[in-house]
């Protein structure tokens, strides 16, 4: 369940808190914080709005490790808040480990 989730028009990372949600219910409620459609998400992002839609439904599994890092920024949330992250991949916010 999504505890909260919410974007700030002030530059603060949206707060989204997963427990045992699938990615595509937290990627469509930041998406919905944030007050953009899924055209203006892939806009921003580099990709088709059908693909957007396609994560939102869960019909595509993940996309790409770079396009995580945008979609992301683009919501103006952490990565590891959209997309569960194994151990063995470095930080998406290139912090150095």
């Amino acid at each position: 369940m999504i505890k909260h989730a919410r974007a700030s028009r002030k530059g603060r990372r949206a707060q989204v808190t997963m427990n045992t949600v699938p990615y595509n219910e937290v990627l469509r409620t930041a998406r919905l914080a944030a007050r953009l459609t899924q055209y203006e998400l892939a806009q921003r992002v580099g990709v088709t709005e059908g693909m957007i839609c396609r994560l939102e439904s869960a019909r595509r599994q993940y996309p790409s490790y770079i396009t995580m890092v945008r979609i992301a920024r683009a919501l103006n949330v952490e990565p590891e808040a959209l997309f569960p992250v194994p151990d063995y991949i470095p930080s998406l916010n290139g912090d150095a480990a």
